[in-house]
């Protein structure tokens, strides 16, 4: 090979190592872009998994204090019909005590009158 021929040669074995460097640092930059991104998403899906236990979290113990509402409701409600029934008996009590107050009060008086009339006959 002539000299030419050889400076030709070098320079675009030359031309093809610069090409090469070049596109190995773009590459490279891109590889690290590409890390960084996948850096972010890793970061990302942490504060995500963070924020979805805190909500289960939040909806287990929403779960908890509505159950907690309901036995406290229905604990409620039997106290109600409890209380009505014991009202309903108190009142039937009332009831029967003024029936017998009634009765009382008429046979009171029928002896009254019986005792008004003998007054009278004794007189």
């Amino acid at each position: 090979k002539t000299l030419k021929e050889k400076m030709i040669e070098m320079s675009n074995n030359s031309y093809d190592f610069k090409t090469l460097l070049e596109n190995s640092r773009a590459e490279n930059m891109k590889l690290k872009q590409r890390l960084k991104t996948l850096d972010e998403y890793e970061e990302l899906i942490e504060k995500l998994k963070l924020q979805l236990k805190n909500k289960d979290e939040e909806l287990e113990f929403n779960k908890k204090a509505i159950e907690n509402l309901r036995n406290l409701n229905e604990s409620f409600e039997t106290k109600q019909e409890w209380l009505a029934k014991s009202q309903e008996t108190a009142l039937l009590r009332a009831e029967e005590e003024n029936e017998q107050l009634r009765n009382l009060i008429n046979e009171l008086e029928k002896e009254k009158d019986q005792l008004s009339k003998f007054k009278q006959e004794a007189m």
